[in-house]
């Protein structure tokens, strides 16, 4: 798998509102909001002690659809000694049907947009979690080098605490659709939602190194 032409570093999205206006994700049928918030909500695990990440599931076995991701044309940074990238997202992987079918549902099974996002993880020894990004596949094994993101781990926190009608909620585009039944559902019972950008926003020392990078 390869990017395509290359650019400048990814953007480093620290904010819900950063993620909602890169449009990532959306709109509908895309899935790689409901992706991220899986990953966020129920496989990622901060140990606040020693201030590191860690996945709670193997992908070296290929878990949900895990497998190895070469980075051939080194357009994502080296990775450190003893670490590797990981991609997940596609779902016409087999074990990608163990992931929970609100990630999965609206997939048409061919290389559409309902199966257009991934998201890479730079992992080590004991599954220890240094970068991630969220993109979007192209076909043909290429990936969207402007419309990819890096994901910092605060803002991985920040969506771990939130419901996914919640997340969904907020991350509504003005200008797209998300579509989604119980996203329009949510909507209409739900009032307006404003972002705090100032209580979402991790604290500058303790999330020093933000681009850990989605």
């Amino acid at each position: 798998m390869v990017f395509s032409s290359s650019c400048d570093k990814p953007e480093t999205l620290n904010e819900l509102t950063q993620l909602r206006d890169c449009e990532f994700g959306q709109p509908h049928p895309r899935h790689g909001l409901r992706l991220l918030h899986w990953l966020a909500h129920d496989r990622f695990i901060y140990d606040h002690y020693y201030h590191s990440a860690t996945l709670r599931c193997e992908p070296r076995r290929g878990d949900y659809g895990f497998h190895y991701f070469q980075n051939r044309e080194n357009d994502l940074p080296s990775v450190r000694d003893g670490y590797n990238y990981y991609i997940v997202g596609n779902l016409n992987e087999p074990k990608a049907q163990h992931l929970p079918s609100y990630v999965w549902e609206n997939n048409s099974g061919y290389q559409d947009d309902s199966n257009r996002d991934r998201i890479i993880l730079s992992m080590g020894p004991g599954n220890v979690i240094d970068k991630i990004y969220a993109t979007e596949h192209q076909g043909k094994g290429r990936f969207n080098n402007k419309r990819t993101y890096c994901i910092s781990k605060g803002l991985m926190m920040i969506i771990k605490e939130l419901e996914l009608q919640t997340f969904l909620h907020q991350m509504k585009n003005n200008r797209l659709s998300l579509q989604a039944p119980e996203v329009r559902a949510a909507s209409a019972s739900m009032p307006p939602t404003v972002i705090d950008t100032k209580s979402s926003s991790p604290s500058r020392g303790f999330w020093e190194d933000y681009c850990i990078i989605l």
